[in-house]
Parts: structure tokens; C-alpha cells; sequence
């Protein structure tokens, strides 16, 4: 049976909504949606957390989650780029535990509305597609006909043709075996699959706004 490790990177720092991981959101910490997810997906077999903050810890902890080893300081400040917390866990395993999945998922704990069968259907359409990863997506929600860029020079100009059907990166899932990602050192090899999820479970969230879009929809959901 192939192994699918589950990394929820969730630092303490937050530039537009402070401690955001530890906010209660409907009736629970927004981290603990996502941990949920993981442990109730039919594929992940183990679930981690890759942070710097002991309290974030220990509610990952509480929720189930592992935490096989704190992640360094220096990967997580603002500037810190997002592969290497990831990276250090997949290294570190490997080295002190002899662990190395086959497969590796990203699940930011921003994404509250991803459900476990949002990740078991990713990882299905990854194995259908015959691709070494996988990134979910949602649609935008307009015609390409309508989307403009906006010039130095202030004027309007055409993104795409018309007719094309356009998706955008919603930051909710991104997989890939765990060869491809210790050796191009990212989530994909340059040809991910493509999983589809619908816009109502695309919040990702930065900003209060988010967040009280996605506690009004989850309440809803009720």
C-alpha cells in the first residue's frame, strides 16, 4: 500500500490577521479544519505540522496531528520561503525515522472548507491524469473575453483569447511524489494535474474578510 503524508505548514507570524491558526472558527481552531480533513481523508496515513510555535503545537497536537520536530526559526519569518519548511520535514524524517512516503500533500491550514474528500479526489485525479503531482484549482468565474491586464502605461489589454475556460491556483492542495520534490526541490514537476474544486470551498484565507466569509459559509453548511 503507497503511503501519502500529509504536511500542514502553520507558522505563528501573520502580517494582515495575527494568529490567525489559533483563531476559533466555527467552534474550532481554523488549524483544526484542516487537520480534520487530513485524518478523516481515506489516503493520508499520516498526518504533520510543520511550525516554530509551541502553542500551535500543542492544538495540533490535541486535534491529533504530529509534530516529529519543530521547525527552525529562520524558516519561519516573512520572507522565508514556502518549500523549505516543507522540505525539512520530508529531510528530517527521512534521516531520523528511515520514513520517506511515496507521496507528499501540502495542506495549508488557510483553506478551512477543503474537505477530506476534496483530498482523496486529488489524489485520484493525479493517478488517473498518469502525473507525478497534482494543485487544485477553481474556476474564476468569468470568460476569458472579460479578463484584462492593466499596462505602465495605464491602458487595458487582453489576457486571453475568447472561449478559454481559466482556472486559478486556490491554495488548498498541492501533492507530488516525494522523489519529485527532493530532487526539483518544489511541489511539481512542470505538468501537475489538475483538480478542480468548486469556488465556494476555494477560500483561502488572509485577511478578516476571509475569514468571515469562510465562518459564515461553514455556519451555513450547518
Amino acid at each position: 500500500m503507497s503511503s501519502l503524508l500529509a504536511v500542514i505548514p502553520a507558522r505563528a507570524g501573520s502580517k494582515r490577521l495575527a494568529g490567525k491558526n489559533l483563531l476559533p472558527l466555527a467552534g474550532k481552531p481554523l488549524i483544526a479544519w484542516t487537520i480534520d480533513a487530513a485524518r478523516n481523508s481515506r489516503l493520508v496515513t499520516r498526518t504533520v505540522v510543520s511550525t516554530e510555535d509551541e502553542r500551535i503545537a500543542e492544538c495540533a497536537r490535541q486535534h491529533g496531528a504530529e509534530i516529529p520536530v519543530m521547525r527552525p526559526a529562520s524558516m519561519a519569518r516573512d520572507d522565508s520561503s514556502g518549500m523549505d519548511p516543507i522540505l525539512h520535514m520530508i529531510e528530517w524524517l527521512d534521516r531520523h525515522e528511515h520514513y520517506r512516503p511515496d507521496t507528499v500533500i501540502v495542506l495549508q491550514p488557510t483553506s478551512p472548507l477543503r474537505t477530506a474528500e476534496d483530498i482523496d479526489a486529488a489524489m485520484r485525479a493525479m493517478n488517473a491524469a498518469g502525473a507525478s503531482s497534482v494543485v487544485s484549482v477553481a474556476p474564476v468565474g468569468a470568460p476569458g473575453s472579460w479578463l484584462r491586464t492593466v499596462g505602465a502605461d495605464q491602458r487595458l489589454r487582453p489576457v486571453t483569447a475568447e472561449g478559454d475556460e481559466l482556472y486559478v491556483l486556490n491554495g488548498a492542495i498541492y501533492a507530488a511524489r516525494t522523489d519529485i520534490i527532493l530532487s526539483a526541490r518544489q511541489m511539481d514537476d512542470g505538468a501537475p494535474a489538475a483538480y478542480v474544486m468548486p469556488r465556494e470551498r476555494s477560500v483561502d484565507i488572509d485577511a478578516r474578510e476571509d475569514f468571515d466569509l469562510a465562518a459564515s459559509l461553514l455556519m451555513g453548511h450547518r
